[in-house]
């Protein structure tokens, strides 16, 4: 058989069209919204045993409808946090004293339960995904994971203080460069070094509480995404500024609320901080009205009225995007709980979806391709709740649309033909090898 002189030609179109292909397959995947993982619990946390395990619901942030159905964990799931990858979700089950691995991609735990200290609550993850904290109330520790082999490999004593009960997922926080832990106590933060797992230090947090004078919980962090600063929340007590470079307080109390601001969360461009606070006036049958603050960071000044969502907030978590908040509410209207998502540009609800049992935290993973729900679940057009042993909407899959296609077949078409008399070549060197 005799080829054209110009060899090239032939491998440099299947070289472009394979780019092409690789190209729409990754559109595909970047245009997946994230998900976001409620941990819920059939009945109210009261600080003693439930007596039917938890699961974690999964909501797909572009829909805004349930995915599959729940997620089986254990008892009175608490914290829970995503994997850097979006590949595992790792949730604190406070009865059990064990924390539960899940799969994100099939949507299913795996492997056994973790054994950590008793009452384990707080969760974070390190940048590089290495490595899970988790803060365990009563035992007064923090237990490290490592997550190559889903087993414990230190723990830390001596660093929560008074053992104050804490807000879920809200008390431990990871410096964005992963080399400190920060860990709420009784007026003070305990910082850990993550090369050694010992505690290096302490904050300090000076208390303006007027009804527990000189007693201040620190119960939540978030970091801005330079990793410069660091706001600490406590119920009563406001929101102080750190800076992380030196591990001190810069200001005093940066914001005042309502009654509380905690836990808190600050947008992809650190422009906003939002954090919960309860209305200690407004109280229904079941608990106490919630509502989201939203924050300016330049001014510490609240840019909107109070944003109303259901009762009992325990967590909120911003889109990567940050154009929407989710709050994972204890309460609902009909006694189960609820997710409120707000718009960060108008700071309204714009949706509430109702979840199996009482809600108490919120994570939300970064934008990969739809998991593959497991079970048999009804798909539904509008966003639906779940009661206890109901399934609920699937998401439809997200995939390139066809206007992509067109725009990367293009240039395809017009290099084939540019290159037409080369392909006749190819075409009729072809033929003669098959003759």
């Amino acid at each position: 058989m005799r080829w054209p002189a110009d060899r090239q030609v032939l491998p440099a179109l299947i070289v472009m069209f394979l780019a092409a292909v690789l190209t729409l397959v990754r559109a595909g995947e970047v245009a997946a919204q994230p998900f976001a993982y409620v941990t819920t619990s059939p009945q109210q946390y009261s600080g003693g045993h439930t007596f039917e395990p938890g699961a974690v619901v999964v909501i797909d942030t572009a829909t805004r409808r349930l995915v599959g159905p729940p997620i089986p964990v254990g008892h009175t799931p608490y914290g829970i946090a995503v994997a850097p990858d979006g590949t595992r979700a790792y949730v604190t089950n406070e009865d059990d004293d064990t924390v539960t691995v899940i799969d994100t991609i099939q949507n299913a735990p795996i492997g056994a339960p973790i054994p950590v200290g008793h009452t384990p609550n707080g969760i974070a993850i390190t940048p590089d995904g290495s490595r899970v904290y988790t803060t365990n109330e009563y035992a007064g520790t923090v237990s490290v994971i490592d997550t190559a082999t889903n087993a414990v490999v230190r723990s830390i004593g001596q660093v929560i203080g008074s053992g104050y009960a804490s807000w879920p997922n809200a008390d431990i926080g990871i410096t964005p460069d992963g080399t400190r832990v920060y860990v709420a106590g009784n007026q003070t933060v305990s910082v850990i070094d993550v090369a050694t797992n010992r505690v290096g230090g302490f904050i300090n947090c000076p208390s303006f509480d007027s009804y527990c004078p000189g007693s201040f919980f620190p119960t939540a962090f978030a970091f801005t995404h330079d990793g410069r600063r660091a706001y600490v929340a406590g119920p009563q007590d406001g929101i102080w500024l750190i800076d992380v470079l030196s591990d001190e307080l810069i200001t005093g109390v940066v914001f005042q609320s309502m009654r509380s601001a905690s836990p808190v969360a600050i947008t992809p461009d650190d422009q906003r901080l939002y954090g919960i606070s309860l209305i200690p006036t407004v109280k229904d049958e079941v608990g106490f009205q919630g509502a989201v603050v939203a924050i300016s960071t330049v001014t510490n000044e609240m840019v909107s009225e109070p944003i109303a969502v259901g009762t009992q907030p325990w967590s909120l978590a911003i889109t990567p995007s940050g154009r929407y908040v989710y709050v994972a509410n204890e309460y609902s209207a009909h006694s189960r709980g609820s997710v409120s998502v707000i718009d960060t540009v108008t700071n309204t609800v714009v949706d509430t979806l109702e979840v199996y049992g009482y809600a108490y935290a919120v994570a939300i993973g970064p934008a990969l391709p739809t998991p593959t729900p497991t079970g048999t679940p009804t798909p539904t057009s509008t966003p639906v709740g779940m009661n206890s042993g109901s399934g609920c909407g699937v998401a439809p899959v997200h995939s390139a649309d066809f206007g992509s296609l067109v725009q990367l077949a293009i240039p395809v078409l017009l290099l084939f033909g540019r290159q037409r008399s080369m392909i006749g070549q190819i075409v009729k060197a072809i033929r003669s090898r098959d003759a």
